[in-house]
């Protein structure tokens, strides 16, 4: 491990670390950094108490779904 690890909640609704963002392309899919597009769309977050961001035990995976 290593790396930048200081994330910032910008006022554009992105989380992101220098020039990557947090990305996700489908509920249940795996989250991803990627480089910022300032298009919202899959970089932008809110918070929704039944959306949750999780890891499977069986994969080291963050993973975007909905709350249980």
């Amino acid at each position: 491990m290593g790396g930048n690890q200081v994330f910032s909640y910008t006022a554009n609704k992105e989380i992101r670390t220098d020039d990557l963002c947090l990305d996700v392309s489908k509920l249940n899919g795996p989250v991803m950094m990627l480089k910022c597009h300032h298009l919202k769309g899959n970089q932008l977050w809110e918070y929704d108490p039944m959306v949750c961001l999780s890891v499977n035990s069986k994969q080291p995976v963050l993973v975007f779904s909905y709350y249980h």
